[in-house]
């Protein structure tokens, strides 16, 4: 009735509901004028880039996340992030001694951060950082959830640049990262939100990474401490990118994050 009221040319409606599956053979017969069909969570997914989290069941992942897919990809795209690697973490060696005296005129700390992340399988990786807090709790943040340590001057304008970042080139050399992939997370944070969160463990299913889609794309992203709902959010983000790894998206990530930087539009 509402078709016809309204003259619509396009229905947007859940498929998977009972009450539209009963409709549907009616509405069939409106093809043939033309009426086009979209499945809501799809466009959903099209329009803002992630995945309602309310449609997560076991037969999602696997219709949807299935690593021996992705087979020739990964083989490509790690081929791809030795290739990039090696000639950009050669080529940063040039700004070590400028960044490391800058780091010590500040207050004499330590140059480098070792940090424990939580990487593929779950397996617990290592990433080197240049230091820009005023020490390293190596992501313990204690009872209250939330870092004691602050952002130097310095860290200020390494994170802004993301310089910082700039030794996990040679994590990706190593294998332990990849140029593009979920943020890597610290223990603790990955035990916490795998109690609290849904299927939260299937992003290590693929290489954390130096950028990702939702590093590009949430804006609320906790920082030096935790934050269930904001992660929760995040976690759409990043299922949207497992299912749609491609070399093709890679190379938009990429894109985008140099376009960031270049801006300093995620500042």
């Amino acid at each position: 009735e509402a078709l016809k009221k309204h003259h619509a040319r396009f229905v947007i409606a859940d498929f998977g509901d009972s009450g539209v599956n009963r409709a549907f053979p009616e509405m069939y017969n409106l093809l043939s004028q033309g009426v086009r069909f979209f499945d809501a969570f799809t466009l959903y997914e099209e329009v803002f880039g992630r995945i309602p989290l309310a449609i997560l069941d076991d037969r999602w992942f696997a219709r949807n996340v299935s690593r021996y897919a992705h087979l020739l990809y990964d083989t490509l795209k790690r081929i791809i992030d030795i290739i990039v690697s090696i000639p950009l973490a050669v080529m940063s060696l040039m700004v070590y001694p400028i960044i490391a005296l800058a780091i010590k005129a500040e207050d004499l700390g330590p140059t480098f951060v070792l940090l424990p992340r939580v990487g593929q399988d779950g397996r617990i990786i290592q990433i080197r950082k240049f230091r820009s807090m005023t020490g390293n709790d190596g992501g313990d943040y204690g009872v209250r959830g939330v870092s004691t340590l602050k952002v130097t001057h310095i860290g200020r304008l390494l994170r802004a640049t993301r310089l910082d970042e700039i030794p996990q080139l040679w994590g990706v050399l190593r294998g332990d990262l990849s140029l593009v992939g979920p943020r890597p997370e610290t223990p603790s944070l990955v035990a916490l939100y795998s109690k609290e969160i849904p299927y939260y463990g299937v992003r290590h299913l693929v290489r954390p990474g130096l950028s990702g889609w939702a590093q590009l794309y949430h804006d609320n992203h906790p920082h030096h401490g935790s934050d269930i709902e904001a992660t929760r959010e995040k976690l759409s983000y990043d299922l949207y990118y497992l299912k749609h790894r491609s070399l093709t998206l890679d190379l938009i990530i990429i894109v985008k994050t140099l376009k960031k930087l270049l801006t300093r539009s995620g500042v």
